[in-house]
């Protein structure tokens, strides 16, 4: 018996809503940041996942959710690691809070920086303890850029 394979339809919200009439129009929304080479393995690992899963948003509208709150877990990790490089004698745990706040003291974020990173912690509260399901929408795409960006900057700049 011949195998006929699967065909995945995109999801309808690109076409009726966006104006997305195929897969690679939609890449084009993808992140554009490409994690640099000095990223540690970690983090690249973290986020090959969050990547496919931003892929196959094409099909599954929800795994935009879900590519987003991975984004957002691993913006702690990429700040712990951070903290773990500079400091010579580390608290045990902190709280993403915390690595913002060293990271003001140790003047390595500016002002609008700290602004950026308390609005992403509040973003990540509200996902990690969620009062409903809640689906994003496509513009958190630029906020998970946003968040390669940082990793990038922090694993070549500090």
């Amino acid at each position: 018996m011949e195998s006929k394979g699967i065909y995945i339809q995109p999801h309808p919200i690109w076409e009726f809503y966006i104006g997305i009439n195929s897969f690679d129009d939609y890449k084009r929304y993808l992140p554009a940041t490409v994690l640099s080479e000095t990223v540690n393995d970690e983090i690249k690992g973290y986020y090959q996942p969050i990547h496919k899963l931003l892929e196959f948003g094409y099909f599954e509208y929800s795994f935009i959710t879900i590519a987003f709150r991975n984004s957002i877990n691993m913006l702690e990790l990429i700040l712990k690691e951070v903290y773990l490089r500079r400091e010579k004698a580390p608290k045990a745990k902190m709280t993403l809070n915390s690595f913002i706040n060293w990271l003001v003291s140790e003047n390595l974020i500016d002002n609008s920086q700290q602004v950026t990173l308390s609005k992403l912690k509040d973003i990540r509260n509200e996902y990690s303890h969620p009062s409903k399901n809640s689906i994003v929408t496509i513009e958190v795409i630029s906020i998970i850029d946003l968040i390669l960006k940082i990793a990038n900057t922090f694993a070549t700049g500090f």
